[in-house]
């Protein structure tokens, strides 16, 4: 029948799937949110008749049933404790229940104690096990275990120790740095335990990490919180079944993490990862990687080829990045990437190259909130099947199109933010593809339209009437050169001139 860790793990795992689930609908569902609050979430998802109010409550009472579960649970393991010490209920958050699962005393000793009597971990839960051995080394303030997979593990059972300063292993063996020579064979292979090969490693520095092993046998990965994980590479680990990430692991640098030429499954969701800073390559051609999602990347500042050549990649969502800055070619040569979201990206202030580049299956970019690009940069270049483009929030843009754009439709909003006028320049150099430009009624902002060869005089003029009256205020230009003005008649002209826009 199993553990009652594995039984608490089992639920929590299906918690887990419904905030996902309600997630990926577009709808914020934080960690710490309560059962009578996932009702409103579910109720913010919006529908198109798929889901009934029958399914709904449905839906609604087997989450409340499993919590309730879940707190009787973790309530029997403090035996010694009533239910008010415990300060578990069934109304505690499913973070609260998290935090108490953790907190469960171990019921075989570590460290000293276990290399003299010669205890084994029962290891039910990796990660829960992984916080309890943590406590034990103080010594040690990084820790992360490795799961090996037992049938795609050769027949010896051994592993490669190196780079950690200490190590402690599923069949109840510690090894300090200087113990280990070489390869380690697992021991105890009939104990029950066995169907699960784990290595905790130990390090006083955050980068000491396993770095040698067959490239079929990892099965999972865990760290605690503040443990990178790093420099993933063919020769390191191959993952077919479960996501790398999967425990409390605080990204806060790019040089942290990388994923590079692994073997992954389609999907890949890393809910911990926060902010990108620096590094390069982080997302380097996996193959079998078909969509990525980071729901909690709020900021991504400096870095090089963030995604670059991941031949099966087909989608992208950031649903909470807001700020891109000081990146070079952040996606770049994703040969099969079709869609970009970034719901909620505000700013992008770059000093070098393009942010989206070379990604020539790409048809859909979604920035419904993107106000500002600066710098010396452009946000997409050599993209050849993106044929529309929608900006309705768009303030300023130092160039919207680099190289050889192939965009015909762009929509823009009314260019102000707060009231205040923008500046907005489409592209430098000639560019006949962009048919059709639409602004919205009352467009107040600086617009260079230089090069846009391909716009006609009914476009121009669409675009004409809808600026915004500035009689007593400030002109403002209409840059179009010498090609579109002279698409324009006089009265065309007066239009704009009657409303103290100035042409050129």
């Amino acid at each position: 029948m199993g553990t009652t860790t594995d039984k608490l793990n089992a639920v929590l795992d299906s918690k887990e799937a419904i905030r996902q689930a309600i997630e990926y609908r577009g709808v914020d569902i934080p960690m710490d949110t309560t059962l009578a609050e996932y009702a409103e979430k579910i109720g913010e998802i919006p529908t198109g008749g798929t889901l009934t109010d029958e399914q709904a409550l449905v839906f609604i009472s087997e989450c409340a049933d499993g919590k309730r579960k879940i707190a009787k649970a973790v309530r029997s393991k403090y035996e010694t404790i009533t239910e008010e010490e415990s300060g578990i209920t069934e109304y505690s958050t499913f973070e609260e229940l998290s935090n108490k699962i953790s907190q469960i005393p171990i019921e075989v000793p570590l460290g000293s104690a276990m290399e003299q009597n010669g205890g084994v971990l029962p290891f039910y839960d990796v990660y829960n096990e992984l916080v309890k051995a943590s406590k034990q080394y103080t010594e040690y303030p990084y820790c992360c275990a490795m799961e090996l997979n037992k049938w795609d593990y050769d027949n010896d059972h051994k592993v490669t120790l190196s780079g950690a300063d200490a190590y402690l292993t599923s069949d109840g063996v510690y090894l300090r740095s200087s113990e280990v020579n070489g390869e380690y064979q697992f021991q105890d292979l009939d104990q029950p335990n066995t169907n699960r090969f784990v290595v905790y490693f130990f390090g006083s520095s955050p980068y000491q990490v396993p770095k040698s092993l067959p490239a079929t046998s990892v099965f999972g990965l865990w760290c605690l919180k503040g443990t990178p994980l790093m420099n993933f590479n063919a020769d390191f680990i191959t993952l077919n079944r479960v996501n790398v990430y999967d425990g409390d692991l605080d990204v806060k640098e790019a040089n942290d993490f990388k994923f590079s030429s692994i073997s992954l499954n389609q999907k890949l969701r890393l809910p911990h990862i926060k902010s990108i800073s620096g590094g390069s390559n982080i997302f380097y051609n996996n193959t079998n990687l078909r969509e990525i999602t980071l729901p909690n990347l709020t900021t991504i500042s400096g870095g090089n080829t963030i995604l670059i050549s991941n031949a099966a990649l087909r989608e992208i969502t950031l649903p909470n990045l807001t700020t891109i800055s000081n990146v070079y070619l952040m996606f770049t040569n994703n040969s099969n990437l079709k869609k970009i979201a970034m719901p909620k990206l505000k700013k992008i202030n770059t000093s070098t190259n393009t942010v989206i580049n070379q990604n020539n299956s790409l048809i859909e970019l979604w920035l419904p909130m993107l106000e500002e690009i600066t710098g010396s940069t452009s946000l997409i270049s050599q993209n050849d099947k993106l044929l529309y483009l929608e900006l309705p929030k768009l303030h300023k843009c130092s160039l919207l199109f680099g190289y050889s754009p192939v965009c015909e439709t762009l929509i823009l909003g009314d260019g102000m933010r707060d009231g205040i006028a923008g500046d907005i320049r489409i592209y430098s150099g000639t560019y006949t593809y962009l048919t059709s430009l639409i602004v919205a009624k009352g467009f107040k902002a600086k617009l260079n339209l230089t090069g846009c060869n391909g716009l006609s005089r009914e476009v121009l003029l669409d675009i004409i009437n809808n600026l915004a009256d500035l009689t007593g205020e400030a002109s403002l230009n209409l840059i179009m050169g010498s090609t579109l003005l002279a698409k324009l008649k006089d009265a065309d002209k007066a239009i704009a001139t009657q409303k103290n826009w100035t042409l050129s």
